[in-house]
């Protein structure tokens, strides 16, 4: 197993830890089979290394409950979410009200459509 950080500050390499992102272009090519576009760095906060992503999901509403995951606080508000998803809802949970604001953001592809010759 390979242990590496995110936006750590500390140098552990000397314990043979790595800096490099959570999400990386290797990881997502390895994931999804497509070669993906060299982007410039746009860190989503100081220190990060992961390649430019958008977040679709929500905190605390993963019912697999796994004990290094930062994105579930709290087990009672997980289930209580969950009461809530609706699988024909647009949304992960929940429904649109008329007070949510709703903003459109500019999505673009970085699948790399340029031939290679990976050797």
């Amino acid at each position: 197993m390979h242990i590496k950080t995110c936006a750590e500050k500390l140098d552990l390499s000397e314990y043979g830890i790595t800096h490099e992102g959570c999400i990386t272009r290797q990881i997502l090519k390895d994931v999804t089979g497509y070669p993906l576009k060299e982007l410039k760095s746009q860190p989503l906060r100081q220190g990060c290394h992961c390649y430019p992503s958008r977040d679709i999901g929500e905190y605390d509403t993963c019912l697999h409950g796994c004990i290094y995951c930062y994105a579930n606080e709290d087990k009672q508000l997980v289930q209580e979410k969950y009461k809530r998803h609706d699988p024909s809802s647009p949304l992960l949970i929940g429904h649109i009200h008329s007070d949510d604001v709703i903003r459109l953001a500019k999505q673009e592809s970085y699948i790399e459509r340029q031939l290679s010759f990976d050797l």
